[in-house]
């Protein structure tokens, strides 16, 4: 190698060294903070199993092209926070620091009975009812199964309550919200879909004091005891309905409902037929396939459910909706896997 090449490679090793120095280099420097109030927290501190609320938003709410935080608390409220000018206040040195935001609007979640402990938001969701929209909106989903739209200064567009919920201490699993900007009927504007189900922290309690209630003799005439019983056995069934997913779609505009998915939909059908399901250890074992009304096979739409996989859910927040588009598969050539697949299992356990 001639001294010149050398002379040139150390120069170019050298500029490559120095000119990669500070990359993948952060550096976080405070900016602001959010001061939320701990005294709806029962042990006054943190949060608590049944107690957390909804991650803060950060999005372009009035569509003026900066952000702004969108933060539900427990009291229960909504605020939005205006991220452009933090108010600047001292520290103890007497330094000027820029820490606080400005409280851009602000809601209530309270209902005309005031009870906090059915208000306090489970989810929170943005989106545009229209993709030319300039503005979004926020939609809230509160413990008593109530969902609440607002437009972009949080004031009330409508409110909607499709399950009534009875028993406390219960709380939602997985709870979810999405905003999209589609139309199912003529006059509707964009569309949103809720789902959650609930988990009962006591079940056996709650059941134990259910039945009870059923078996109690209200004092009276016997339509007044027939009364009472039906009514217990109602909550019963209700309660049990809760624990299970449920799906709701409103109109964007006057929170109409336009479809539901309820166990009430999910009735199995009334000829259950027999199938044959080979095991690990290959033998062969008969049992009874129920299927809901109107249910298909998902493997039918396998190709479109495997580009949304993988999923991993380990908390509440990991639920999420998304629009997604499912198409079925051809009939022949699923028949035609199928037959292929049996037969090789055939060959393989030696049949």
């Amino acid at each position: 190698m001639r001294l010149r090449d050398a002379g040139a490679l150390v120069v170019c090793v050298c500029a490559l060294y120095f000119g990669l120095q500070g990359v993948d280099e952060y550096e976080l420097e405070y900016s602001w903070t959010v001061p939320l109030a701990v005294k709806h927290y029962k042990n006054h501190w943190f949060p608590q199993s049944g107690e957390h609320v909804p991650s803060p938003l950060v999005t372009d709410l009035d569509g003026d092209g900066v952000n702004e935080l969108i933060v539900a608390t427990r009291e229960p409220a909504l605020f939005v926070y205006d991220t452009k000018a933090p108010l600047a206040t001292r520290d103890k040195d007497r330094r000027v620091m820029k820490d606080h935001l400005r409280v851009k609007s602000e809601s209530s979640l309270l209902g005309k009975a005031r009870i906090r402990s059915a208000r306090q938001p489970i989810a929170m969701a943005t989106g545009k009812l229209h993709k030319n929209d300039r503005e979004q909106v926020v939609v809230v989903l509160t413990q008593d199964w109530t969902v609440m739209c607002f437009n972009s200064d949080l004031k009330l567009i409508w409110t909607h309550n499709p399950i009534k919920v009875k028993a406390s201490e219960i709380t939602h699993v997985t709870p979810s919200i999405v905003v999209a900007p589609v139309r199912l009927r003529g006059p509707d504007r964009g569309l949103v879909i809720v789902s959650s189900k609930m988990h009962v922290q006591d079940w056996e309690k709650h059941m134990k004091t259910l039945q009870d209630r059923s078996k109690t003799k209200t004092e009276g005439d016997q339509e007044d005891q027939d009364w009472g019983t039906e009514d217990a056995d109602d909550d019963i069934e209700e309660l049990e309905k809760l624990t299970r997913q449920s799906f709701f779609a409103f109109d964007g505009r006057h929170g109409g409902m336009r479809w539901k998915c309820t166990t009430e939909q999910m009735k199995p059908t009334q000829d259950a037929h027999e199938t044959t399901v080979s095991q690990h250890n290959y033998k062969l074992t008969l049992h009874h396939e129920l299927k809901h009304a109107g249910e298909v096979d998902w493997r039918q739409y396998r190709a479109s459910v495997s580009k949304l996989l993988p999923h991993k859910w380990e908390r509440r927040d990991d639920t999420m909706l998304e629009l997604a588009h499912f198409s079925k598969r051809n009939r022949a050539d699923h028949s035609t896997k199928q037959q292929r697949q049996q037969a090789a299992h055939d060959k393989e356990v030696g049949f």
